[in-house]
């Protein structure tokens, strides 16, 4: 922005009018206004030097006025001008970002993890029944609030590994107008990949039922209890579930 400063003299009141104008308007930006002093004679100069440097005193108070106004508003003007810095190039980008970034965004999706305890999971070469532990993943596609379908891995006695497709039925509901709690159903088919022995690579069916609790928005304490074909006895699955569903 550039300015422009114009004085004119009013003949009818003897003031003298101060303003400064944007160069591309014909907006004032700002003026003053001045009274001068009432002249004084030349001869009053002569005989009252004192009087004279008086008035010299105030004209140059004035003039010191009106640069101070001046300089005033250049440095309001300069100081409202925006200077963008920003490159506009981002630290990291590429799909791998985009589609971290998509994550926050998704509304149907949900994973779910913990601990399973199989009290009958596995029997020695004695014939005796040992429990055995493990730890589970899942993740699941909201279809709507009421149906989920996904895949999850189950890693059971240090070296089962079982990779299950399963759909879920869910009916969340709130209690007290405060704890959301959804009761669940699920079913689907499973294959051991490892640690079976001859039953690696062969399909089994799945099936069970269990309870989530909200804890937070969208963070859930799990527990499902569920039985598989080939398996001995049931599973107990203790977990924690994340879910943005609708």
């Amino acid at each position: 922005m550039t300015f422009r400063t114009e004085f004119a003299t009013t003949v009818t009141d003897g003031k003298t009018y101060v303003s400064l104008f944007d160069g591309e308007t014909t907006a004032a930006v700002a003026s003053l206004t001045i009274q001068p002093e009432n002249k004084r004679l030349e001869s009053d100069r002569q005989t009252d030097p004192k009087g004279s440097q008086q008035k010299d005193k105030t004209t140059m108070k004035k003039t010191l006025s009106i640069i101070g106004l001046t300089l005033a508003l250049v440095a309001s003007a300069s100081a409202q001008t925006t200077v963008n810095t920003n490159s506009g190039t981002p630290v990291l980008s590429g799909p791998g970002v985009d589609f971290i970034n998509s994550l926050t965004t998704w509304t149907n999706w949900g994973v779910a993890g913990g601990m399973i305890y199989a009290p009958q999971g596995r029997v020695d070469s004695a014939g005796k029944v040992h429990s055995t532990y493990g730890a589970f993943v899942t993740a699941l596609y909201n279809i709507t609030p009421w149906l989920a379908s996904g895949i999850g891995l189950d890693y059971l006695d240090s070296n089962v590994t079982m990779p299950s497709f399963q759909t879920q039925i869910q009916v969340p509901f709130t209690i007290a107008g405060s704890v959301t709690v959804t009761p669940f159903g699920f079913a689907g088919v499973y294959t051991p990949i490892s640690g079976r022995e001859g039953d690696n690579g062969n399909a089994g069916g799945l099936f069970g039922a269990g309870l989530a609790v909200n804890i937070v928005s969208g963070l859930k304490a799990v527990y499902a209890i569920e039985n598989r074909t080939n398996e001995r006895g049931p599973w107990h699955l203790f977990g924690l579930a994340y879910s943005k569903a609708f």
